[in-house]
């Protein structure tokens, strides 16, 4: 692989991983920031998958739904279909809670689901890109 590719999808990769560290912090901090927390589950499967598009030198449109973004990482790789549910739950958490509005915040266990949903989808982008451009931090560690 290029340089200039390997750091493009290096990059995409670091953000999720920030996103998702970032989300588990304000997830579980006193008092929670589970609106903020959401949103950057959301942004961090986003991430991942469009690294996983890039690294496999597919085009995708710029768009914040996991759920196309996903869509269209399962035909390169049909398993990333299993995880549907998960980009379409996240999907809506791109704008839901990134302006007032008369919605009801999330609840631990929306963020719960929203973190989980995010970590595995990041962990399956993992699965199928070399080891070389895997970041070296983990979401769940404390560092």
């Amino acid at each position: 692989m290029n340089p200039a590719k390997m750091e493009l999808v290096s990059s995409w990769l670091a953000k999720a991983i920030d996103d998702l560290e970032s989300a588990r912090v304000l997830g579980t901090c006193d008092p929670p920031h589970y609106e903020t927390g959401v949103y950057l589950c959301q942004q961090a499967a986003e991430k991942a998958l469009k690294g996983f598009l890039t690294y496999r030198d597919f085009p995708f449109e710029k768009t914040h739904d996991v759920a196309k973004l996903l869509e269209v990482a399962a035909k390169i790789e049909p398993p990333f279909e299993t995880w549907r549910d998960a980009a379409e739950n996240l999907t809506p958490y791109a704008t839901a809670f990134r302006y007032p509005s008369h919605r009801e915040p999330p609840k631990l266990e929306a963020f719960e689901e929203a973190w989980v949903d995010a970590e595995t989808i990041y962990r399956q982008v993992l699965a199928y890109l070399p080891d070389v451009i895997h970041p070296v931090r983990d979401p769940r560690s404390d560092s």
